[in-house]
């Protein structure tokens, strides 16, 4: 470690600047060891600019602590013997990552100041308070996290039995300076302590240790905005198995797991490879940072890559040639360590491993190995019978993965290696050859079992080499704020949805599940899944009709059936749509209704659509889907279903009627029978498509107080809106009924006056009658995202209606007012999961099918804006007429549907551009910049 000339260029340099001896004071010192950071900081970042490699880095870095804390030993231990009348011997060790030689910029420094057994800190305080003032001081003066303890070997080891992470920590423990006696009996007594401290169990445990922090981490390689140290396939997972090999064997590391040949040199080279450039990205993350950073952000990944030498000008070509290497190297750090964990925890011959009784016997038990197709099948594992299985026919190499499925094993280690040697034999006859093909399809058809196989086949290589399509995909990037996978990642992730889906565990997918059962072949939907993104190669944008071309000849290629060609074709054309009338559109329309079903053309591929749209959406991000989204998409797929199917409601003249006579006989003691015609002559025909006798009834009611009102002359009165509040438990949100005179601007007044109250809109829409009273039905939450069962928010709600309506108070002092008060709030201060920021947008257009002029607005989410957008939007002339509004992240996607409050002005080309202009204004501020 120490041969490296820029190791020892360290050391040259502490020589002349770290004489601390000469220093007058404390204060002069601290500015020596300042500026001698100082100097070294810049010259490593010079040395990492220039590409030298992340181990070469961050162990030059550790050796700048070395000498750092060799000089403050040397001065504390100098004044120990000046002032302590018997000193006790001490040494200090390095522990974690500083203890392995590996420090990145803003690592932690964690120190263990050891003592001799018999050590008393009570007899020792004058020494350790020397210690702390002339050690620990002066690093964290200088700016370093320091963690540190002062023990015993024994204490030590007590420690190490009550903590994993200590133990893990002193598994890469070093001296740095003091006592070298000290310091080799601690190794000694440590390395026995491992030995006999049930290492089986302790593997195990080291083993699910990894396997929890995975799952917690998103249980992919591919998340779109990794964590370098904890995330799948980053530094903890290379660290991990060298913890591991710590306890199996007497010497750790690489060269053990070789000797031992759990890795062959060239797998021991690539993962140290690959180690060292995920250390090299962490470096550029902490030089570019203030602290310590580890998500790598999608804001972050373009300057990240240009200084690690990915010049491209082009800034997405820049981050996918970048972030395509990262994950190369994370997916092999992630496939080996799995394996070499596996590995060590079933492959155990340490002190007291034996057979047993039980072992032989359970042995000779189990059936025979059963021989087919060149593999042998054995329990649950899969294992080739000779190492030309792929060359004798290379069809196998997919076939393999069938017999894994059907049988519900996994590949061998060996088979694991052979398969990855073997992947030159996947040429273009496998690739366009009858055999493989239907292998492929049988796997497809395996409802329920489909991801893991195929999943299995992508991190071998396999299934990205017999499916170029999808290969072209790999580690490909999508510049999407909601998604959270990369583009392969999310095809697979979308089949295990699906998966789900056919197991039917979860209560949620119990709809969807009869939904697909009600298509002729219910496992074709893996299809259309499998093939739904593949136009995202090149680019997002008209991704779903560039999927039609891409999956034509690939159709042709598997041997699928004429007939259901044009049935999948279809879906991977129209995958988009019924997300996006769910959540554009007033599904309450029977115009939308009629819309959407006639895109959709029938009900097979109706029901397949909405099972796709349901896995699409929880194969981007799961946390992203809830009861809200996952209601809307049910009330599209029953209302057309319904048409579909003739249910709907036919003569609605008829049922009108029906509906007026019904309600006069329940309250005709309540409400006038002229004030009941009245509202059902003047309400157009959609209101009573879906409104039942409860919702009518309601809103007659509250027709009746407003014009009450008016009678008593209660001029004041008659301008507050009636509001009725309704709790839905089954779909988690509450209704806020409001009826009141429509008048210009009463949307915007409404959102801000439910923004004051600390309410989220997540949808409205409204219907006027024709002597000008309006019924307004809005969604709302809580700031947590549940039912509003707070009076007191209800009070604020009604409070501020009568001050801006009845009253004409203006809403903006108490909306900023409001806002300066949730500063400190979860939503506010929680910095977003993804990090990225993106440019707010504008989207105007009038949509042909359903006539409507709609608004789509992106935008960063804040107290205020809707109020703030609804207001510019009011005093350009336009009502709107429905909103859905929702939040992604800390994005807001608001959709308006906007009708001309003149009618006798019409909305033209001209008026939209004005529209969108003044909207651009609003977003573009620089407080409303989105970071997603």
């Amino acid at each position: 470690m120490h041969d490296d000339p820029l190791f020892r260029r360290i050391r040259q340099h502490a020589g002349k600047r770290l004489a601390l001896s000469d220093a007058e004071n404390d204060g002069e010192r601290l500015g020596m060891l300042k500026e001698f950071v100082r100097l070294e900081n810049e010259m490593l970042k010079r040395y990492h600019r220039k590409g030298d490699s992340g181990f070469r880095v961050t162990k030059a870095r550790a050796i700048v602590m070395d000498v750092i804390i060799e000089n403050l030993y040397l001065r504390a231990t100098e004044r120990c013997k000046r002032e302590c009348r018997r000193p006790t011997r001490f040494c200090i060790v390095a522990n974690g990552g500083y203890g392995r030689g590996e420090m990145n910029p803003h690592s932690d420094v964690d120190l263990m100041f050891l003592y001799p057994t018999g050590w008393s800190a009570s007899k020792t305080e004058a020494q350790r308070e020397i210690v702390t003032r002339e050690i620990l001081y002066p690093l964290w003066d200088s700016g370093f996290k320091v963690g540190h303890s002062s023990r015993t070997w024994k204490d030590a080891l007590a420690e190490c039995k009550k903590d994993e992470r200590t133990r893990n920590a002193l598994l890469d423990s070093r001296r740095v300076c003091g006592s070298r006696s000290l310091a080799d009996k601690f190794i000694v007594k440590f390395r026995r302590f491992l030995s006999k401290d049930d290492p089986i169990r302790r593997l195990h445990e080291l083993r699910q240790a990894q396997r929890s922090r995975r799952k917690d981490c998103g249980g992919t390689v591919f998340l779109q905005t990794p964590d370098i140290k904890n995330g799948v396939g980053g530094l903890r997972d290379y660290q991990g198995i060298l913890w591991m090999c710590g306890i199996k064997f007497e010497k750790p590391g690489l060269q053990t797991l070789v000797t031992k040949k759990f890795l062959t040199k060239n797998e021991a080279k690539n993962l140290k490879d690959a180690y060292s450039f995920l250390l090299r990205v962490r470096n550029e993350l902490h030089f570019q940072s203030k602290r310590s950073v580890d998500v790598l952000y999608l804001e972050n990944q373009p300057e990240v890559a240009y200084e690690l030498g990915y010049k491209q000008e082009d800034l997405v070509a820049r981050v996918e040639a970048f972030m395509g290497e990262y994950y190369v190297h994370a997916r092999f750090i992630y496939e080996t360590a799995k394996v070499v964990e596996s590995r060590l925890t079933e492959d155990f011959s340490g002190p007291g491993s034996s057979l047993s009784l039980r072992s032989v016997l359970e042995a000779y038990r189990r059936p025979p190995p059963e021989i087919m197709d060149g593999f042998e099948i054995k329990g649950d594992t899969v294992d080739a019978v000779d190492e030309n299985v792929f060359e004798e026919d290379p069809d196998r190499i997919i076939r393999v993965f069938r017999y894994c499925q059907r049988f519900e094993a996994k590949p061998s280690f060996a088979l694991r290696a052979l398969v990855r040697r073997s992947l030159q034999n996947i040429d273009s006859t496998v690739i366009n050859g009858a055999a493989a093909n239907k292998t492929f399809r049988a796997i497809l058809q395996n409802a329920g079992t489909v991801f893991p196989t195929l999943a299995e086949m992508h991190a071998l290589g396999v299934l990205g080499r017999f499916i170029p399509e999808f290969g072209r995909l790999t580690c490909k990037v999508q510049h999407e704020f909601y998604h959270r996978y990369t583009a392969d990642a999310h095809i697979l992730a979308t089949l295990r949805e699906l998966d789900k889906v056919f197991v039917g565990e979860e209560e949620i997918v119990g709809k969807y599940r009869d939904a697909i059962r009600k298509t002729n072949v219910p496992a074709l939907l893996y299809l259309m899944l499998f093939l739904h993104d593949l136009g995202k190669a090149d680019g997002i944008k008209g991704h779903a009709e560039r999927g039609v071309e891409i999956a034509k000849p690939m159709l042709e290629r598997m041997g699928i059936e004429e007939n259901m060609r044009a049935q999948v074709l279809f879906i991977v054309k129209s995958h988009l749509e019924m997300s996006r009338f769910s959540m554009k559109f007033d599904l309450d329309d029977p115009e939308v209704v009629a819309a959407f079903a006639t895109k959709i053309e029938d009900p097979q591929k109706l029901h397949f659509l909405y099972v796709l749209t349901f896995c699409d959406a929880r194969g981007t991000s799961s946390d992203l889907w809830n009861d809200y989204k996952d209601n809307l998409l049910a009330q599209l797929y029953r209302h057309t279903l319904d048409l579909f199917e003739g249910h709907q409601p036919s003569g609605l003249g008829k049922r009108r009627e029906k509906l007026c006579e019904s309600i006069k006989k329940k309250i005709s003691q309540e409400v006038p029978a002229e004030e009941i015609n009245s509202h059902f002559d003047c309400l157009p025909e959609r209101y009573f498509v879906h409104a039942g006798d409860e919702e009518i009834i309601l809103h007659l009611k509250m027709a009746n107080r407003l014009l009450s009102a008016v009678k008593r002359s209660d001029a004041d009165a008659s301008l507050i809106p009636i509001v009725e509040w309704r709790n839905d438990l089954e779909r988690g949100f509450t209704l806020v009924h409001l009826v009141t005179w429509d008048r210009a601007g009463l949307f915007y007044r409404l959102a801000g006056a439910f923004s004051v109250a600390g309410l989220n809109i997540m949808s409205s829409r409204a219907v006027s009658r024709s002597d000008h009273i309006t019924i307004d039905v809005f969604i709302v939450t809580n700031e947590d995202g549940g039912l509003v069962k707070d009076d007191s928010s209800r009070e604020v709600f009604e409070e501020i209606l009568e001050a801006t309506l009845g009253q004409g108070e203006n809403l903006l002092p108490m909306i900023e007012d409001r806002r300066r008060k949730s500063k400190k709030s979860k939503r506010l201060k929680t910095p977003d999961s993804l990090g990225a920021t993106i440019n707010p947008s504008v989207n105007v257009y009038q949509e042909i099918g359903v006539d409507r002029t709609i608004v789509e607005i992106q935008a960063n989410d804040h107290i205020g804006l809707l109020f703030v957008l609804a207001r510019t939007i009011s005093k350009l002339g336009f009502d709107i007429s429905f909103a859905r509004i929702s939040t992604e992240r800390s994005v807001a996607i608001d959709v308006f549907h906007l009708d001309s409050a003149n009618s006798d002005l019409q909305i033209d080309a001209e008026r939209l551009l004005e529209l969108r202009e003044s909207l651009n204004k609003v977003v573009s501020q620089k407080e409303f910049l989105i970071t997603a």
